[in-house]
């Protein structure tokens, strides 16, 4: 669909973008940017616009207006019995609320119309290199600026292996002029990091900061989850680990990376006011098993890579323990969007759908039993419809 199916039309004056179903991220971003404007975009030039939206949507203006699910008017749909429907607030309304969070459960989107907002031509972006000695001074650095985050800033902490070797990458944004971005970031600078790379990059660029992570690495595997703060100590340990997987295998391209968004205005919408059920006030966290081009590996080794180092991840201090039933429920897949390994298993173990979907997950099931009763489409987080066997 990618290939053929991949064009976008901005209504400048309405600040609307109709982007048909296999349209890349990248080109959404380059379409709106000649307009001043931009979409709830994320920030990885080759993940597909849709996928991206239905499965939740974090990215680089989520601070300010939300997930990119949020931002959604409508949706063209074919399902699963050839009919193509409209859905929005005013069509097919149950339909509507399915998808924003649903993913590919109730039939093949075709175009979407999504909300866009005025955009500068470019933002303050800094990179940031450290040492693994230098992780207790960084995590402290960056569990104080987030007690005061702005909407308009934005984090991602990873373990990754450098031109020379591994590394602690921070890249930060700032939605704004480099004078500001550079008092904003200070704070950082004067920890004396092993280098910097500040600059005023464009808006197309600044969309693109996760590209090094997921563009090139053939083949990989990704997994997510939440943690509630980057733990002074754990830290460390958790980099110990994924420096060992990286070192001891063939996923020697493997990384782990804390996203911080500014998370109060995804959070204060209603977990039933759409299907996406994860609106929690946590750190979302990839984990991704990636492999040089010539790499001789199975599946379950991949499986395996990521397991490990979202156990890592995970670790907590006994007295930051969070028992809430939403919490525990968000940890056990991760963010749906980095879900590999249990988003395209759930056909067979519905545990995991429950557990993405929690109290949306009965709606859902008659929204699927009026729209795909025979479960046509069922590779992602798949849906049982209600009255049928394993169902509620």
């Amino acid at each position: 669909m990618s290939k053929f199916f991949n064009n976008v039309v901005v209504d400048a004056e309405n600040k609307v973008a109709f982007v048909q179903g296999g349209t890349k991220m990248g080109s959404l971003v380059k379409e709106t940017s000649k307009y001043g404007l931009s979409a709830v975009a994320g920030h990885c030039t080759e993940v597909g616009v849709v996928g991206h939206l239905i499965g939740g949507g974090y990215g680089i203006l989520a601070g300010k207006y939300g997930l990119a699910l949020d931002n959604l008017l409508s949706a063209k749909m074919v399902l699963a019995d050839g009919s193509i429907v409209t859905a929005s607030d005013s069509e097919n309304s149950d339909l509507f609320w399915a998808i924003r969070g649903g993913g590919s459960n109730f039939g093949v989107i075709t175009e979407v119309q999504i909300k866009l907002y005025e955009q500068r031509a470019d933002a303050y972006m800094c990179d940031f290199i450290w040492t693994r000695e230098q992780l207790p001074i960084l995590v402290r650095e960056v569990n104080e600026w987030r007690k005061t985050q702005p909407v308009d800033e934005l984090g991602f902490v990873a373990f990754c292996k450098g031109p020379q070797g591994p590394i602690v990458l921070q890249m930060m944004v700032k939605n704004a002029d480099q004078a500001a971005g550079e008092a904003s970031f200070k704070r950082f600078a004067d920890l004396n990091p092993i280098a910097q790379v500040p600059r005023q990059a464009p808006w197309e660029q600044v969309c693109a900061l996760a590209d090094p992570f997921a563009v090139g690495h053939s083949p990989r595997l990704t997994q997510g989850t939440f943690v509630k703060h980057l733990y002074p100590g754990i830290a460390e340990q958790t980099y110990d680990e994924w420096l060992k997987v990286v070192s001891e295998g063939p996923a020697s391209l493997s990384a782990v990376m804390y996203e911080f968004y500014s998370t109060s205005k995804i959070a204060e919408i209603p977990v039933d006011a759409t299907a996406y059920a994860c609106r929690v006030s946590l750190l979302p966290v990839l984990t991704g098993a990636f492999y040089p081009s010539d790499a001789n590996y199975s599946d379950e080794d991949a499986k395996q890579v990521t397991r490990r180092l979202k156990a890592a991840v995970e670790i907590e201090p006994s007295d930051q323990q969070d028992g809430s039933e939403i919490n525990k429920r968000a940890r056990i897949c991760g963010y749906p969007n980095y879900a590999d390994q249990f988003a395209t298993g759930s056909i067979t173990n519905e545990d995991y759908s429950r557990s993405i979907f929690g109290p949306n997950y009965p709606r859902l099931q008659q929204i699927k039993k009026k729209y795909d009763p025979t479960m046509v489409f069922n590779k992602w987080f798949a849906i049982r419809p209600a009255g049928t066997e394993g169902a509620a």
